[in-house]
């Protein structure tokens, strides 16, 4: 018997394993890419989850949650040997426990790496023709380096995503005489003073800090994606994007290094109100909606979901508005999940809505008069609120049953209903406690005298 329990607990202890699992993308990365550490709920989609513990030699960046998956972006902060011991994490009330693992992180890819002679490759492979795309920025640079804010729009609406990047770019015949100084800590500073205060922000994870050739009025340049985000502005104060800069060195001459600080000037949108102050949801957004049936009886609850799908800030919708719920059918939530992407620029996704849904009453019961959801598109600059199309079919006397009372009084209900409503204190009503003791007196006097003749007739016997 003991040998049984002993198997069952080890069985329990592998099933709640391969319910869950923590995997790391790689063993060996650089100093400019991305650690990738993955929880995978197997058996249900993740509802709720732990903190990520802090782990030596590396800074949380950006983490994403995904049905049944959370990817938590982790960047080093140097380069070296690195010894993750085994944490856990709770997901949907259950622990995944990760395995210890060392992590190698080498130095990485700076400016000069991108070049190299030709005489050093021995590769017999056929010479390449670079492409250069053309781009047209809102100044002519004069600098061999600059940094550059990338946008789309110059006012938007409260709420309204806001595109941006910041790029690094350096003129092609120089690059290899620049490099990064002390870039993991010149970065966090750069972006923490260019970004606005009166924003929300989803962030979107550069993996890896990579090289593209642009030509920019006839120049070639290398072009180095450094940040990029999408805001969202919460008040009706413009958004302003703060002047920042980040340090590079620069090879003058041989064996000497100056220090070269490119600079960004700050920016500031307009932000415009929306036409209705009760909308919160701004984006695109298309909806889908389903119900376990139509026909149902009084009383009886079914279940109704609510999908929204589009571009917007997603993590942030407001929920449906119920409209008189409880009156004819009632609404109760059950849960609601999402879904984010982040696709060139974009947030996107669906949040889905749950409810039990139970009619109160007979008849025909549109669920357009109870559920809404209010939201403004900005880019046709018009309001729209979704209502439902779904007719429910209710029939049966459950429901109904709970207005007899009120409208089929018996006649003893209708006898009270004419009667006087005031009461009257009997202690205080003279001439009721008068005639009550008169009374009493009365019946006590009948008494003695019926037990005095009875006595009376026994003696004389």
């Amino acid at each position: 018997m003991r040998n049984i329990l002993i198997v069952l607990v080890i069985l329990t202890c592998n099933i709640e394993c391969l319910c869950q699992s923590i995997a790391f993308n790689k063993t060996s990365i650089s100093t400019n890419e991305n650690l990738e550490v993955i929880v995978t709920l197997n058996s249900e989609k993740i509802k709720n989850i732990g903190i990520f513990p802090e782990l030596k030699g590396f800074v949380k960046k950006d983490s994403i949650i995904k049905n049944n998956s959370a990817k938590y972006l982790l960047q080093p902060t140097k380069a070296g040997e690195f010894t993750i011991e085994a944490f856990k994490i709770k997901i949907n009330n259950q622990i995944a426990v990760s395995q210890r693992i060392r992590i190698t992180v080498t130095p990485g890819k700076h400016f000069s790496d991108f070049f190299k002679n030709d005489e050093d490759d021995n590769t017999s492979e056929p010479v390449t023709t670079t492409n250069y795309r053309k781009e047209n920025l809102r100044f002519k640079p004069t600098e061999d380096a600059f940094l550059y804010l990338n946008y789309t729009k110059s006012e938007v609406y409260v709420g309204e995503a806001i595109p941006v990047s910041i790029a690094l770019y350096i003129i092609e015949k120089k690059a290899d005489k620049y490099d990064f100084v002390d870039f993991e800590k010149n970065y966090a500073k750069m972006i923490s003073d260019f970004k606005p205060n009166n924003c929300l922000e989803e962030n979107i994870a550069i993996e890896k800090i990579e090289s593209e050739n642009v030509s920019i009025n006839g120049n070639k340049y290398l072009k180095y994606k450094l940040f990029e985000s999408v805001f969202f502005p919460i008040s009706h104060r413009d958004v302003h994007f703060k002047a920042t800069s980040l340090p590079l060195s620069r090879q003058k001459t041989i064996g000497k290094d100056r220090s070269v600080l490119v600079q960004l000037p700050s920016l500031s949108l307009k932000t415009k109100i929306l036409p209705k102050s009760n909308i919160n949801n701004v984006g695109e957004f298309r909806f889908q909606e389903a119900i376990t049936k139509t026909s149902v009886k009084s009383g009886e609850a079914i279940n109704y979901i609510l999908k929204v799908t589009g571009n917007g800030n997603i993590a942030n919708l407001s929920k449906p508005i119920i409209l008189n719920n409880g009156k004819d059918v009632e609404f109760y939530e059950t849960k609601t999940t999402t879904d984010i992407s982040k696709i060139n620029g974009t947030i996107s996704g669906t949040v889905s809505y749950h409810y039990q849904v139970t009619a109160k009453q007979s008849g025909n019961i549109a669920l357009g008069n109870t559920i809404i959801w209010p939201s403004f598109n900005p880019v046709t600059s018009a309001c729209d609120t979704f209502k439902s199309r779904i007719t429910l079919v209710s029939n049966g006397d459950q429901a109904v049953n709970n207005q007899i009372a009120a409208n089929h009084s018996d006649d003893f209900y209708k006898i009270i209903a004419k009667q006087n409503k005031s009461l009257s204190s009997i202690d205080s009503n003279d001439t009721v406690k008068k005639w009550a003791n008169i009374g009493f007196i009365m019946m006590l006097s009948l008494t003695l005298l019926f037990v005095f003749k009875r006595n009376k007739n026994k003696i004389i016997k």
